[in-house]
């Protein structure tokens, strides 16, 4: 019985480390893609400054409208990150359980 627990463990722990791994991987790939589109706009935006298109209140709307963009792309991550904590859960509530029931 204890083998079984014992292998039960290891195998949850591989599938936390697993989507912890998953999750970051995703993670930082979105960040560094929006890191560059901010890099982009900004520097567009800049130009447009000095060049006299947009005033320096409209440059302060767009930094914060990319503020907001960013706070709600995190928002939208952490509600990922929850629904696969949710996934990870239950995927380890079915591997006891079915180890459990072949042991007994």
């Amino acid at each position: 019985m204890n083998d079984i627990i014992e292998s039960v463990l290891d195998e949850l722990k591989t599938m936390a480390v697993t989507m912890a791994k998953d999750e970051a991987k995703a993670f930082s790939a979105d960040a560094k893609d929006f890191l560059e589109r901010a890099k982009d706009d900004v520097a567009k935006w800049t130009k447009q400054l000095k060049n006299g298109e947009i005033t320096k209140e409209d440059f302060r709307d767009l930094l914060e409208m990319k503020k907001s963009v960013a706070e709600m792309q995190a928002l939208k991550q952490k509600g990922i990150a929850k629904i696969r904590l949710e996934q990870l859960q239950n995927q380890m509530l079915d591997a006891v359980t079915s180890a459990v029931l072949k042991a007994i």
